[in-house]
């Protein structure tokens, strides 16, 4: 009677192995087709590629005051850059203060809510993303990331 018992989990458990795998392939099928990519595509997906990334110093500024009152909002952030290619470290750091300048400058244009706002956050790093490869002349940077934010 155990021994039926143990077999019947046994089956059990193979069968939802089985329903989990089924379900990630066509969890993985249906992606590929919403977003239109290849199956040579979702390959490119899992192979590892190299990142590196270079944290920057703290930024402490002031944000742009929308309210009537004569209070001043600060920013406290912390920013990463990442990066693929580790020839790019040299171009990142003979170029750090233009980098720094250009966050600093987009980070002042915005108001406390405009930060605060989690939806805001994807345009506001490729806004930055943009503007430092565009000023260093080609994509070197491939991702930005916060990594310590306060507001007050």
């Amino acid at each position: 009677m155990e021994k039926e018992k143990k077999k019947m989990s046994k089956s059990k458990l193979i069968i939802i192995i089985l329903l989990v795998v089924i379900l990630a392939i066509v969890a993985v099928g249906a992606y590929m087709m919403i977003s239109g990519k290849s199956f040579k595509d979702a390959k490119k997906m899992f192979e590892s590629k190299d990142e590196y990334t270079i944290a920057l110093d703290e930024f402490v500024t002031n944000l742009k005051n929308e309210s009537k009152d004569k209070g001043k909002n600060y920013l406290k952030i912390q920013v990463a850059l990442m990066y693929t290619d580790k020839k790019n470290t040299e171009i990142i750091e003979a170029n750090i203060s233009k980098i720094r300048d250009i966050i600093l400058n987009d980070l002042r244009e915005k108001s406390s809510a405009q930060i605060l706002e989690v939806e805001n956050t994807p345009k506001l790093k490729e806004k930055i993303l943009e503007k430092i490869n565009n000023s260093l002349g080609k994509k070197v940077i491939h991702d930005i990331y916060f990594t310590n934010l306060v507001v007050q």
